[in-house]
């Protein structure tokens, strides 16, 4: 505690000393608004939850509630969850006796359960959405607030994806804590419908009833007894949405860059320029239900049929300015750490010994890497560049990904998947086997941004499970969409990118995933950690052909047996190239020189010369 030795007069110091008195506990002689304030900034700068809520709790009253709500309904809400009942909560989570039915609020649909939710993906968004501006459409009088607890729906949930069988928006009389979900004032009263939707999809992707609020990793500063810088307030923040899928906290969501743009334009304030491929908004709310509904069927369409995957593509963006088109040059880095006996102790490898020799064979692969684009300039100039990087399945640990992988991605505007070591996502899951996109792109207004996409493995390898049943680690499949990754390479408007798509090692033995990729994909990347190496030999030869596509294998250098295959006519040059041996840490490239030529594969495969060998039976390639 810090002491205080003199009252003192000085202007400049009473704020400071009272900030002090209040940290220690001692004077609450505040009236509503400055205890309020002293609140605020004790949680957000000093103190932890814990501490904060001990300090403030005891000392409540409704107007310093009030005060709370208004300016930091957050930390209202870190408060009320030691109460029953609170007004703050029954505001936004209205009971099932409220609502006068079985159904669903959405606040209750949302809230209840973990984060892994059916309406936490972007299909679901799409019909929510609809449903919503249907019943809009329907009220003569729409609500001024509707907050999450006024939306009563039914769901029906087939594989991870609802449907919003009915919605209803009820009328509730308007308390003090609705300013959360009022449109703003200078907004016209046809327009409010496009502020109401963006407050909903953001309180369904934030599970947070401040939608406002960024949800991030915890930081050791939470805990540690340093200053944090204070949090800005919840009206700044709302002039200031930050939509993209990072803001809601968790890297799996199922939400493309449409879902990001829309949300950017429905919460578009003026002044602020907004997606131009989302200027039907503007217009009239019409046209928006249209512009919604042909978006949900087309994802409706990408539902594999095989495996009732959602299969989500995304559009990304040149990582730096180029005129004319470009090729791809990728890499794939064969490394040997970890093997199969390194996760007999700690599948996660979090031991001090384990984290220090992962991270150092990782330095020296990606250092390996940049000498190793030196010597493939001698023979195959490209300038150095390098636009792909591929490593095996779990050969990553997540911590190393901020460190290592991010600043290799942004040094050389490369776009990298990677396996991930075991994690667990969701506090309190099993822990899931999974790889990751990282994705630079240039943007106009910020630079260069680094996107980050989780693919998950559904499938757990018989190894895996006998792990899981063992009793000693809780392992389990999660793949919530299969992301089709779209590397642009011509400036031209309407020109198709190169969708890659990738499957984690035992995933890639479904034939229904190949089924359901084979028309849509162009690139299938398999990071493994697999042991028969000559089964995955026959199936990358299978299916370099059936899906009619490239197919690239990087295996661990435990087994070896890394590949990649595209069909081509000549058997020689089939074989991109093939790893052979063990153990061994290896680097191998592959160029596509001419894009154009590769995406013309389906029809150009049907001349008797061509360089591709003829469409398997049944093929037809479908515009994303």
């Amino acid at each position: 505690k810090a002491p205080i030795a003199r009252r003192g007069s000085t202007p400049e110091l009473v704020h400071y000393r009272e900030l002090i008195l209040f940290l220690r506990g001692e004077d609450s002689r505040q009236h509503d608004t400055g205890f309020a304030t002293l609140a605020i900034v004790a949680r957000r700068a000093f103190a932890n939850r814990t501490r904060a809520v001990e300090l403030v709790l005891p000392l409540l009253s409704p107007g310093r509630t009030d005060q709370l709500a208004k300016n930091d309904p957050a930390f209202l809400m870190e408060i009320t969850s030691h109460e029953t009942g609170s007004q703050f909560r029954e505001e936004l989570d209205h009971s099932q006796e409220k609502c006068g039915t079985k159904s669903l609020s959405l606040a209750e649909a949302v809230s209840q359960g973990d984060p892994i939710n059916a309406l936490r993906n972007e299909l679901s968004l799409l019909r929510f959405s609809a449903a919503f501006l249907e019943q809009w459409n329907q009220d003569p009088c729409p609500p001024d607030v509707i907050t999450p607890g006024q939306i009563k729906l039914e769901l029906s949930t087939i594989d991870g994806v609802a449907e919003v069988v009915n919605l209803q928006i009820l009328a509730d009389p308007i308390s003090d804590f609705s300013f959360l979900y009022r449109a703003p004032n200078w907004c016209a009263s046809e327009d409010r419908w496009r502020f109401h939707l963006g407050y909903l999809l953001r309180f369904i992707l934030s599970r947070h009833p401040d939608y406002t609020h960024c949800i991030r990793q915890s930081s050791w500063r939470e805990s540690g007894s340093t200053y944090k810088p204070v949090s800005s307030h919840w009206y700044q923040r709302s002039y200031g949405l930050y939509n993209g899928q990072s803001a809601f906290g968790d890297d799996w969501l199922p939400i493309s860059d449409w879902t990001e743009g829309f949300l950017h334009a429905l919460l578009r304030w003026p002044g602020c320029r907004g997606p131009e491929e989302f200027d039907w908004i503007e217009k009239n709310i019409e046209l928006a239900e249209r512009q919604i509904g042909k978006r949900r069927d087309k994802l409706q369409k990408h539902i594999g049929d095989a495996t009732g995957t959602l299969i989500l593509p995304m559009r990304t963006k040149q990582p730096k300015f180029e005129v004319g088109n470009r090729s791809l040059r990728a890499c794939v880095v064969q490394t040997t750490f970890p093997t199969d006996t390194n996760f007999s102790n700690d599948v996660t490898l979090n031991s001090p010994a384990m984290r220090r020799q992962h991270r150092d064979h990782l330095s020296a692969a990606l250092a390996a890497v940049k000498q190793t684009l030196v010597l493939r300039e001698t023979h195959k100039k490209m300038d150095g560049n390098l636009d792909w990087l591929i490593l095996p399945e779990l050969a990553v640990h997540p911590k190393d990904v901020h460190t290592h992988l991010i600043p290799f991605a942004r040094a050389h505007k490369s776009l990298i998947l990677t396996g991930l070591t075991y994690q667990e996502i969701v506090s309190g899951h099993p822990l899931v086997n999974s790889a990751l996109w990282i994705v630079p792109e240039r943007s106009d207004a910020g630079g260069l941004q680094i996107t980050i996409r989780r693919q998950g493995k559904a499938h757990l390898a018989p190894e895996e499970q006998k792990i899981s049943s063992s009793g000693g680690v809780a392992l389990q499949g999660f793949r919530p969409c299969q992301w089709l990754i779209g590397y642009p390479w011509s400036n031209a408007t309407g020109v198709s990118p190169i969708w890659m798509s990738a499957a984690v090692c035992y995933d890639a033995t479904d034939l229904g995933l190949a089924a359901d990729l084979k028309d849509k994909s162009d690139v299938l990347a398999i990071p493994a950690l697999n042991k028969d190496v000559k089964t995955f030999d026959q199936m990358a030869l299978a299916l370099h052909y059936h899906m009619f596509q490239l197919v690239v294998v990087a295996n661990n250098g435990q087994y070896g047996g890394s590949s990649a295959y595209w069909p081509k006519s000549g058997s020689f040059n089939r074989q991109v190239f093939h790893f052979y041996g063990q153990p061994q840490a290896s680097i191998a490239f592959l160029e596509i020189d001419d894009i154009e030529n590769f995406l013309n594969r389906y029809s150009t495969a049907q001349n008797p010369t061509s360089e591709w060998k003829h469409t398997p039976a049944n093929l037809s390639r479908k515009i994303l």
